[in-house]
C-alpha cells in the first residue's frame, strides 16, 4: 500500500503544469494495523529486537546520552506501569517478529518519501515545496 499511494503521488507530480503550484496530500497508512510489509525489509531488521524492548530502549537512552545529542544527558524515564517487563513476557520472540515488521514498515515509508522528494528533485520542484510530517 505504500508503494502503492507513493506511486500515485509521483503520478499527479508529473500530471501537473511546470507553471502551475499543486498541493499533495501524501497519506501513508503505514505503521497500522496489519503489519506488513515487504519480506526483504523485514528480513534487514531480523534479529535486530530479540534481546527484548527493555534492552532496545536502554540502549537507545544511552546512545542519546553518549553521544551528547542533547544539552545534558538525563536517567531513563519508569517504563509505562502496564508494560510487562520482556523477561516475563510468554512471546517474546512473536514480539520481536512484530517490532521487526513494524521498523521495517517505517523504513519502506521512508524509502517512498524519498523517492518522492527525488521525483520533485527531477522535476525542478524541490526547492518550491514545503514538506510536512505529522504524526
Amino acid at each position: 500500500m505504500t508503494d502503492a499511494i507513493t506511486n500515485n503521488a509521483i503520478g499527479r507530480t508529473e500530471e501537473t503544469p511546470d507553471d502551475q503550484p499543486f498541493f499533495l496530500y501524501l497519506a501513508h497508512t503505514a505503521p497500522h494495523w496489519p503489519l506488513h510489509t515487504h519480506p526483504e525489509d523485514i528480513a534487514r531488521y531480523d534479529g535486530v529486537y530479540s534481546n527484548g524492548s527493555d534492552a532496545t530502549r536502554t540502549a537507545r537512552h544511552e546512545t542519546v546520552n553518549d553521544i551528547g545529542l542533547f544539552q545534558r544527558n538525563w536517567d531513563i524515564s519508569a517504563r509505562d506501569a502496564d508494560v510487562h517487563p520482556w523477561t516475563k513476557g510468554k512471546n517474546t520472540d512473536w514480539e520481536a517478529r512484530k517490532m521487526a515488521t513494524y521498523t521495517a514498515m517505517i523504513d519502506r515509508m521512508d524509502q517512498s518519501i524519498g523517492r518522492l522528494v527525488a521525483e520533485l528533485k527531477s522535476i525542478g520542484q524541490f526547492e518550491n515545496t514545503l514538506i510536512m510530517f505529522f504524526v
